[in-house]
């Protein structure tokens, strides 16, 4: 049911905690990363 096909792994979260202390971010100024596989974007919000 996941969106992308499998549950979040540590290896996940590990890769973009290296990503963002590594050079290839240095140009990242305030945002906000969603690493939930698509979940955030599959759920039914209620109003």
């Amino acid at each position: 049911q996941h969106p992308v096909g499998r549950v979040g792994r540590p290896e996940d979260v590990a890769a973009l905690a290296l990503f963002l202390a590594g050079p290839q971010s240095g140009f990242m100024t305030g945002q906000n990363l969603v690493l939930d596989g698509g979940m955030t974007r599959k759920m039914i919000y209620l109003e």
